[in-house]
């Protein structure tokens, strides 16, 4: 969704396309999108943290996975035990795109409150 200097082509430039449903099929999600939504940032709530996205995708749980992975945000947000660990998987990339205005009595940007830094400490959490 955002507006780059760089040619296509360019290996700076974020790629426009990801082969992610057969990963996402692995652990039990299947990712729908929704071509009719608008073009406008929405935020969503993430616990106690919120990100803002763009043209997201939802996500769905089925079979062997639905006791290990939890829908969040929407369902925009999964986090799964997977093997040994926990994967969280958002439905869309653009949360990288965009700074969030810190509301009064909100850390200011640069000390953990810009969007991917509220996705890692959630993650982390």
């Amino acid at each position: 969704t955002g507006e780059y200097g760089l040619p296509l082509g360019d290996p700076r430039r974020p790629v426009g396309a990801a082969l992610i449903p057969p990963v996402l099929e692995r652990w039990g999600l299947k990712m729908l999108f929704d071509d009719t939504q608008p073009l406008e940032p929405v935020e969503a709530a993430l616990g106690e943290h919120r990100i803002l996205l763009e043209l997201f995708g939802t996500l769905t749980v089925a079979g062997e996975a639905k006791p290990r992975c939890e829908l969040l945000a929407g369902d925009v947000v999964a986090q799964c035990a997977v093997e040994r660990g926990q994967v969280t998987i958002v439905a869309d990339a653009a949360l990288f795109e965009f700074p969030i205005e810190a509301r009064e009595g909100e850390k200011p940007l640069g000390e953990g409150n810009d969007p991917l830094s509220q996705l890692v400490e959630f993650a982390f959490e």
